[in-house]
């Protein structure tokens, strides 16, 4: 390895080894492979970055991106922060009303695309509800300055309408049922709409196993949240998968099997496609989402090798980025596996170790990588549980009894704010413990507002918003409601 690329390849016998190199026996055992690929994901931690690595995965496109995804970013590319690869998206753009940047007109695409670039960000993301001046002019600035667009499809203007505009890519699979087949599941139209993929030049990133894992969030989603990855879940998002509710599955299990025809087409006709796999929608943990996505792409009739293609040589060549294969020259994102991974995708599952940025990480270090996040997070999963299955009183005094826990002040808020709108009074003690433990944490503060303003107390709210508004100017929710409740 060189510059963290491959340098030479041939037999051992002669391969000249620089000295001082690490050499890994493989002992005739192993199989050298590329590192890798989630391209559809959402990181929120830093801990995401190590599930990542430990599940064999060298590079993630990051599908919402903030300033501390570029931060990430490139202290991986300088060697101060281990992980994968990461490219990102800026914020997704949308309307408001879902927490999206909201764009109107074509000038508004075109400086949001500017502002993007400046920033450093990768791509853009666009989503459906974006309004068709404005997504034309994303496309045709981020044409201009050279970041692809991917994202959704844009309700105004369909599936074909994207595609006419060389979106580099649509993400789900079932964005083609929605905005193409709509309720008419007619498998004869696959051909032609995977034909107007290729001509268009769009890849297709799947995300198969988001609707199952939905349909099972309905009948029972007991099953998904004793998955043994489960461990290693952010406290914070634990308790946002323990309390989600879904009214119905019949519709996401008949679009299941749909979808998996349409991703079957798709491949017999030559459509490019990569792996990803939403994290953190529910049931989707950082990694090892990725190795279930294999099985629902094989479930729907993929061979090993073309989802190997997928999630390694595809990544790179929709990338442009030489990475993905094993050659000289190709990025050195690479895994040691114990078996051959066309015959079984499972040894995938457990690496015997990954190599990146010039570091080799055995199935050792992998492991200790993955206690460590078990451990942290083991004492907010308990707290967790013992809200969901026994209410706020035993959740306090446990705290009481047993004392803080690694990330206590996020899972407080967010209890606090799923308590506020049906029990309001339960989400004042909640936040009142948060503020009082973290009295310099402006969102705690806002929070509590926000409850105080449920129960009726104004004076109280508006007491808890300017605190919020004293550590942080910039919080538009406090301004808003201290002037509203002030003037009531």
């Amino acid at each position: 390895m060189k510059d963290e690329t491959i340098s030479q390849i041939g037999p051992s016998e002669s391969v000249q080894v620089p000295a001082g190199a690490t050499v890994i026996d493989g002992e005739e055992k192993v199989y050298l492979m590329p590192g890798l690929t989630d391209m559809h994901t959402h990181l929120r931690y830093e801990t995401d970055l190590q599930l990542y690595l430990a599940n064999g995965v060298t590079l993630v496109r990051s599908m919402n991106g903030r300033p501390y995804h570029i931060e990430w970013r490139d202290k991986v590319a300088h060697g101060q922060l281990l992980g994968p690869d990461i490219v990102t998206a800026g914020p997704i753009l949308g309307r408001a009303s879902n927490g999206h940047v909201d764009l109107i007109t074509e000038d508004d695409g075109v400086r949001e695309v500017d502002k993007e670039k400046a920033e450093g960000y990768d791509f853009i993301k666009v989503y459906d509800e974006l309004p068709k001046a404005a997504y034309l002019g994303v496309v045709k600035e981020a044409r201009r300055v050279g970041m692809p667009v991917a994202g959704h499809v844009n309700r105004d203007l369909a599936l074909e309408g994207v595609l006419d505009n060389h979106q580099a890519s649509v993400e789900h699979a079932e964005q083609i049922v929605y905005h193409f087949f709509g309720h008419d599941y007619d498998e004869s139209k696959i051909p032609y709409i995977a034909s107007r993929f290729k001509e268009a030049g769009s890849y297709l990133v799947p995300t198969a196993q988001t609707i199952p894992d939905l349909a099972q969030l309905y009948e029972n989603k007991k099953v998904v949240l004793d998955r043994p990855e489960v461990k290693y879940v952010q406290p914070e998002t634990l308790l946002y998968w323990a309390s989600v509710r879904k009214d119905s599955s019949a519709e996401n299990r008949a679009l299941d099997t749909f979808q998996g025809k349409i991703i079957n087409g798709f491949e017999k006709a030559g459509v490019p496609m990569l792996t990803g796999t939403d994290s953190y929608l529910f049931g989707a943990v950082m990694g090892f989402s990725l190795h279930r996505e294999f099985k629902r792409l094989s479930a729907a009739g993929l061979t090993n090798y073309q989802i190997l293609e997928m999630s390694t040589k595809n990544a790179g060549e929709y990338l442009h980025r030489d990475l993905g294969t094993i050659r000289v020259g190709a990025r050195a994102n690479l895994l040691l596996v114990d078996g051959d991974p066309t015959a079984d995708l499972e040894v995938l599952s457990h690496p015997y170790g990954v190599f990146v940025q010039n570091q080799w990480l055995p199935r050792v270090k992998l492991e200790v990588m993955l206690a460590d996040i078990a451990k942290d997070f083991e004492a907010g999963q308990r707290f967790i549980w013992t809200y969901e299955n026994s209410g706020v009183g035993p959740m306090l005094d446990e705290y009481d009894r047993e004392g803080p826990f690694s990330h206590e002040d996020l899972v407080f808020n967010e209890i606090g704010n799923d308590l506020t709108s049906g029990q309001p009074k339960d989400a004042v003690r909640v936040l009142e413990r948060c503020t009082k433990d973290y009295p310099n944490w402006w969102y705690g503060f806002d929070s509590l507002g926000d409850a105080y303003r449920t129960v009726g107390n104004k004076q109280a709210a508006i007491d808890a918003y300017k605190r919020s508004l004293t550590l942080n100017p910039k919080n538009r929710n406090a301004v808003d409601w201290i002037k509203k409740l002030s003037s009531g």
